[in-house]
């Protein structure tokens, strides 16, 4: 469950109303967060330099270094997010009001915000990226200022966000393999008179309706390299290493919103049929559950 709309999020928006208006959006129990969560994903995109170097000078780097950096932990924490929403859904079976949505989106937002503005207060710092055709947080230095900030924002902004999303896909897991059996329509006798049976929700192997361990592969792939190899510059000097490698981990990490665009959306029966639908204005019919005795 995820984003419908794998497209840039100055456009989302004027997309939204568009299907909102032809009624082609897909129903998902998770609409709220996502519509909301999502721009994160696709607001963090990668500004390369025509000119393969920096031509905006140190204060365009300053600016450019927040805004990857305030996208790039937003996302992050909107997974979790979506975990936690998810297993409230499945688990409590309890709906996520829009007040609580609004209150987290903004909570998630201000939160990636307090983090990306310390380096431009002087906790941390924003410089070039090795090939010096963007910037982002400077972990060459390896120094004391980034090695204090580096172990608490990576606490509540990587830590924390991958242990929700663990706990909450793991109570998922849980819950369906106990109780799969609700989602089996059992057998009528032959005199019964079959009646009308909302189709179950798809069924991965496991028994549950989703894959409940991709998001959390997806964030750790995505952003674990270059989350070591910051670690490991607190400890140890980077700069032995060349340049190209280096930029390696950083180009794995602005990955993320192509591949949460299969993860979360393209990875989803209804939005598949949603995003079909808009695109060709024909409306894929699902498979009728067949409950009559033969």
């Amino acid at each position: 469950m995820g984003s419908a709309e794998f497209i840039p999020a100055t456009h989302a928006g004027s997309k939204w109303r568009i299907m909102l208006q032809r009624g082609t959006i897909p129903s998902d129990p998770h609409l709220p967060t996502l519509l909301t969560y999502n721009p994160p994903y696709y607001g963090e995109v990668a500004f390369v330099s025509p000119f393969r170097y920096w031509p905006y000078g140190s204060d365009g780097c300053q600016i450019h270094g927040f805004q990857g950096f305030v996208t790039a932990l937003a996302s992050i924490s909107s997974s979790a997010a979506v975990a936690w929403d998810r297993y409230h859904h499945y688990c409590t079976r309890s709906k996520l009001q829009w007040s609580t949505t609004i209150s987290m989106v903004i909570f998630v937002w201000v939160f990636s915000a307090f983090w990306s503005a310390m380096p431009l207060l002087g906790w941390g710092e924003y410089d070039y990226e090795p090939l010096r055709t963007c910037c982002t947080l400077d972990y060459t230095k390896g120094d004391r200022n980034f090695v204090t900030f580096l172990f608490p924002m990576a606490f509540f902004n990587f830590v924390i966000p991958i242990f929700v999303m663990l706990t909450a896909y793991q109570s998922i897991e849980q819950k369906f393999k106990k109780s799969g059996q609700q989602f089996k329509v059992p057998p009528l006798p032959v005199e019964a008179t079959p009646l009308p049976v909302e189709a179950p929700p798809p069924l991965t192997d496991s028994g549950v309706p989703l894959n409940t361990s991709l998001p959390v592969k997806t964030l750790v792939i995505c952003w674990g390299p270059y989350s070591l190899l910051c670690f490991y510059a607190a400890v140890e000097n980077v700069t032995f290493i060349s340049p190209k490698l280096r930029m390696i981990p950083a180009i794995i990490a602005k990955t993320v919103p192509t591949v949460d665009a299969f993860v979360y959306a393209l990875g989803n029966e209804n939005y598949r049929g949603g995003i079909w639908q808009f695109l060709t204005g024909q409306k894929i019919e699902k498979a009728e559950v067949d409950n009559k005795t033969k």
